[in-house]
Order: C-alpha cells, then structure tokens, then sequence
C-alpha cells in the first residue's frame, strides 16, 4: 500500500528444418492447453502500490491465455525488482482469474512505460508470487523549524502532490504567478523508499 500525503505539498530536498518443426509442435500442443480469463474486476482500494519480485514475466492479458503476448520478460522484470527508482515501482488497479484459479493482476509502472497482466497466485486479494506491496514512501522528522521557506528559484523548483513516481496520480503544482519571496509552511516530511530522497 502507498503512504497518502492527498492534502500535502512536497518539493524535493535533496527483449527451417527440424527446428522449425519442433516449434509449430510445441505451438500447436500449447494450443490445447489456453486458459480462459474471467471479468476484469477493479480493486475496491485504489492505492495497491507493489513492486515485482522478478519470478514472472508481464503480458498484455493473463499469461496462459491465448494472444497473450510478452510486455516485459522475466529478465526485465527480474531488473525492475532490483531497480533503486521509484518509477519502476508498480500501481496495481485491477484483476482477473483464469478458469484454473490463476490470478492475474493488472500493473502499471509509475512512469507508466510497462503495462500489463503479472501472475500473483492462486488467491484473490492476495499476492503470493509475481507482485508484493509496497511503501513507496516513509514518514521522516519535520524540520524544528516550519515556517518561512522559500523557493530559490520557481522556475526550476518543483512542488509535487506527493513525491513524485510514489503514487500513481502525483503531479506537479502549477506555480504560475509564484514569487521567490512567497513563503511556504512545513507540515510533513517523507523520504522516497527506493533512493532516500528527502521531501
């Protein structure tokens, strides 16, 4: 699960021949054995924030069903699971379940440049392979001092509805019409999970 920070501002501190025909055996043999996927269904809680634990590959519909196709191998996902930024970090939003009892969750990356099906077991509402929850963020010390900040430069300085690539709707606060000399108060203080950036 995400931390919530929804009333907060944040700035940052800080893949012929015998060959062949030994493939269109192995295709035709797979294509008796395609599972079939149930009605997508939307998680109830909309922040499922998770990282891939590298065991399974992401594809554009449940894996075992046909015309599911490849978004992410398991070699790319194994170095997403290692990966130390937050925009590999994964938003979890919906699910299917196969006629063999294979859940399939639907993920999307924070930077939303992977998009698709990853296997998580064999139990709705749970996840036992594939994905796990995460904390994309945790709560640091607020500064003695809250009042009286100012940005250095609003051309450049961002402000953000949360630590950007830490939840999947962040955005960036519009800061036309800002001034240098208009003074910001301090009500909370997060550090990014994956690279300890304070906000």
């Amino acid at each position: 699960m995400r931390s919530s920070f929804a009333k907060s501002i944040y700035v940052g501190a800080a893949v012929l021949g015998l060959a062949g025909l030994s493939a269109v055996t192995t295709t035709t043999a797979s294509a008796k054995s395609y599972a079939t996927a149930g009605a997508y269904t939307a998680l109830a809680d909309k922040s499922q924030n998770v990282t891939v634990t590298g065991t399974n590959a992401i594809y554009s519909k449940p894996g075992t069903v046909k015309g599911a196709k490849v978004v992410a191998s398991k070699a790319t996902v194994k170095k997403l699971a290692a990966s130390k930024k937050s925009s590999d970090t994964f938003y979890a939003y919906g699910t299917k379940t196969t006629n063999r009892g294979s859940v399939y969750y639907k993920i999307v990356t924070m930077d939303k440049k992977y998009r698709g099906y990853v296997y998580a077991g064999k139990t709705a509402g749970t996840f036992t392979a594939g994905i796990k929850a995460a904390e994309t963020t945790t709560a640091a010390t607020t500064p003695a001092r809250t009042t009286g900040y100012y940005l250095k430069d609003v051309s450049k300085n961002t402000l953000w509805t949360a630590p950007k690539n830490t939840d999947i709707n962040a955005k960036k606060v519009s800061l036309y019409g800002a001034a240098k000399t208009d003074p910001f108060t301090v009500d909370k203080a997060a550090t990014k999970t994956k690279e300890g950036s304070l906000y």
